[in-house]
């Protein structure tokens, strides 16, 4: 069993005590000591604590985090490291001696976000929140970027009592992911224009979103162009450009002049000027250039390894811009330009063949759907122009006089006081270029027009160069030439040749059968003038022999009714027979004038020259409604219309003629006569509620009445529109166009 002497004790400071303490002095020094020992080993705590606290204060100094600590209800900030001032050049008791969160440190584009999502976090009791802005450096240069974290503290009641985290400078992560999307963006570019090459494109569409794109994928390029060979003028043509001034950098430059584009031109190799400013590229400048570069990289554009043109970026103020991996991204973009400029080749060969087809199946189409002669030879120098882009072109056609007068043009300049060339008639034999194409049917180029010895300079021909004349011939004869005309010599190809000769056999055909539709119009405009001559020749005979009728016969006729009528008054009372014979013999006088008087009226109603074709309808279709045979009533004007003689008495011979046939053939009980006026255009019609008809079982049958009824219809340059059918009825409309006088 142990004892209360034997059992060992320890201290508040943690150290043994002794066994056998003995009360009284040696207490109190024993005591005093374990204090003594106690509080060295605080003081050695508190110096190491500091020194850790120091350590720590210069870690978060030298750290690239700030640090921050704020009471939320007084928005006062308790703690902020003090690298805040080397981070975003702001001093740590600026921020802490405010009163009240400022966010002057914060850009004023992201002020509002960056307290919106702030407030939002803490209406959500969000535990910590990331929010990201640009910084507002006070005297800095450039755009800075930070992350801040911020953690909150919540009261019992769930009221934000204190946030605390931590901000960095997000500066170079942004502009390396920003670097990074240019670098991705003009890949995906460069992948997509790849993509694009296995189809049909526009090559100079293509052209520029490419060089663009090098601009844009190259962080350090102010400008970037491509210049193409142009075998014509020897030299390196700048064809697209982007960015800085186009006006900076050189727009052609001789093949044979020594310099940068050149040596990569020449060398099919790629090319870089570090440092432009002790080693000028001048080639890349014109004379007076705004500014000097300082430093640029190209590379040569191949085709099968031949080089066709040259790629290149500048900086017009940094020495050293562009590295290896721009040249490579130079590269790529070059061997995509170099493979479109390939695939142009092939495409544009197989696009011209296409747009030929097209051009030639629609030429077709179009000159087929019309038979007018100035809208043919439009159409042919029309679609002429799709294929080959001439500034003038005419037709001229063979007269039967042997000359060729111009018939169609586009694109020449106005007379200006010179004869107009549609005036002019060209005979064949003083023309050696036109003889020429008559006799061997061929089509002809002039290469110079001031070098031919035939060439024969016309009025609004001053302009022209380079000549292409194809025949014009049809049923193997030749019926015109058409030419085209360029303002530059040496234009015109074989391609060229070939287009217009293929268009030339369709429209030939169509210009002969629009000759030939003319031709048939012109008898036909001849036959209605003579129809018409014809109608009004037999509607004078009868109005001359209706006014004889009435005026000669009747006027006998009604004097020999009255001396009937004196002999029957003379005669003795007794006398009954003579009596009786005398007043028969006036009767049949009076009938014999009452028939005539009908007779004249169907000859000629003497109210349709006194009262006009309305009042002439009217009175007619009232003596057929008297007669008894069909009620026919009329609607329209009763008072005199200003209308042609021939235009009145051909309506009024329709009306009769129609109405003769109801009453023979359509068994109707009804008939409605209407006159009207549309636009300055008279419209008539006839309709009626008989048993109808088929028109197209009568077409190809018609009767004489019809017949006469279309000629007159025709004779006056109307049209007639027939709506009928079997058990409906038939209804005739005529409309006459323009009819009126003024």
């Amino acid at each position: 069993m142990t004892t209360p002497d034997l059992i060992t004790r320890k201290n508040g400071a943690g150290h043994p005590a002794p066994a056998h303490a003995e009360p009284g002095a040696d207490s109190a020094q024993a005591r005093i000591t374990e204090l003594e020992a106690i509080n060295r080993t605080l003081a050695e705590q508190l110096t190491a604590a500091r020194e850790q606290h120091a350590m720590l204060e210069r870690l978060v100094d030298a750290g690239p985090v700030v640090l921050f600590h704020a009471n939320w209800p007084s928005q006062q900030v308790d703690y902020i490291s003090p690298n805040l001032a080397r981070m975003w050049g702001l001093e740590s008791r600026e921020v802490i001696s405010r009163s009240g969160f400022k966010y002057d440190h914060i850009c004023p584009e992201d002020r509002s976000r960056f307290i919106a999502e702030l407030l939002l976090a803490l209406e959500t009791k969000a535990e910590q929140v990331e929010l990201h802005y640009r910084v507002a450096r006070h005297g800095g240069d450039g755009e800075q970027w930070a992350r801040t974290v911020i953690h909150f503290e919540y009261g019992p009641d769930g009221t934000a009592l204190a946030l605390a985290g931590y901000s960095l400078d997000d500066s170079l992560l942004v502009r390396t992911e920003e670097k990074l999307r240019r670098r991705n963006t003009g890949l995906a570019t460069l992948l997509g224009i790849s993509q694009r090459l296995s189809g049909r494109f526009a090559l100079t569409e293509l052209l520029e979103v490419i060089v663009p794109c090098a601009l844009n994928t190259l962080d350090s390029a102010d400008a970037a162009a491509l210049w193409l060979y142009d075998k014509n003028t020897d030299t390196l043509h700048r064809c697209h450009h982007a960015g800085h001034d186009p006006a900076a950098l050189r727009h052609t430059v001789p093949a044979g002049e020594p310099g940068f584009l050149t040596e990569i031109y020449s060398s099919s190799r790629p090319s870089h000027v570090p440092d432009a400013f002790n080693h000028p590229v001048t080639q890349l400048q014109p004379d007076g250039a705004p500014a000097p570069i300082g430093s640029a990289a190209g590379v040569p554009v191949l085709i099968d390894k031949r080089a066709v043109g040259v790629l290149a970026v500048v900086n017009f103020a940094a020495t050293d811009a562009f590295g290896q991996q721009d040249t490579r991204l130079l590269q790529l973009m070059a061997g995509t330009i170099g493979l479109a400029l390939k695939n142009t080749e092939l495409y544009q060969t197989e696009y011209d063949s296409l747009q030929f087809t097209e051009v030639i199946h629609a030429a077709g189409a179009a000159l087929s759907q019309t038979l007018e002669l100035p809208t043919v030879l439009d159409t042919l120098l029309a679609h002429v122009h799709k294929l080959i882009p001439y500034d003038s072109a005419s037709v001229m056609l063979l007269q039967n006089d042997g000359s060729f007068t111009f018939d169609a043009g586009r694109g020449y300049p106005p007379p200006d006081g010179e004869e107009d060339l549609s005036d002019i008639r060209l005979a064949l034999r003083d023309s050696p270029i036109l003889q020429q194409i008559a006799r061997e049917r061929h089509s002809m180029v002039i290469e110079d027009t001031t070098r031919h010895p035939d060439w024969r300079k016309l009025p609004q021909s001053g302009h022209i160069r380079s000549w292409l004349g194809v025949p014009l011939i049809a049923n193997d004869q030749l019926i015109g030439i058409f030419s085209l005309d360029k303002s530059t010599p040496h234009f015109f190809t074989g391609w060229h040749r070939s287009i217009a000769e293929a268009l030339s056999s369709t429209a030939a055909l169509s210009v002969a059968n629009a000759r030939l539709f003319d031709a048939v119009r012109t008898t036909s405009d001849r036959l209605r003038q003579l129809t018409q001559q014809l109608i009004t020749a037999q509607e004078d005979e009868r109005r001359n022999l209706a006014r004889d009728l009435h005026d000669m016969i009747g006027s006998s006729l009604y004097s020999l009714k009255i001396y009937l009528a004196q002999i029957s008054a003379e005669l003795p009372p007794d006398n009954t027979r003579l009596r009786s014979r005398s007043q028969a013999a006036a009767s049949l006088a009076e009938t014999i004038m009452t028939q005539l008087r009908d007779l004249s009226h169907n000859l000629r109603p003497a109210t349709l020259d006194s009262l006009g074709l309305g009042a002439a309808l009217e009175n007619y279709c009232l003596d057929i409604t008297v007669a008894g045979n069909v009620q026919v009533e009329y609607q329209g004007p009763g008072a005199a219309l200003a209308l042609p003689p021939s235009t009145g008495i051909n309506l009024y011979r329709f009306v009769q003629e129609a109405l003769s046939n109801v009453i023979k053939h359509a068994s109707a009980t009804e008939c409605l006569v209407t006159l009207s006026i549309e636009n300055n255009s008279l419209v008539l019609t006839v309709s009626d509620n008989g048993v109808g008809f088929d028109p197209a079982a009568r077409r190809g049958r018609q009767g004489m009445g019809l017949t006469t009824m279309l000629e007159r219809v025709t004779a006056l340059g109307g049209r007639l529109d027939i709506d009928a059918g079997p058990g409906r009825g038939a209804c005739l409309t005529v409309r006459i166009p323009h009819c009126l006088y003024n």
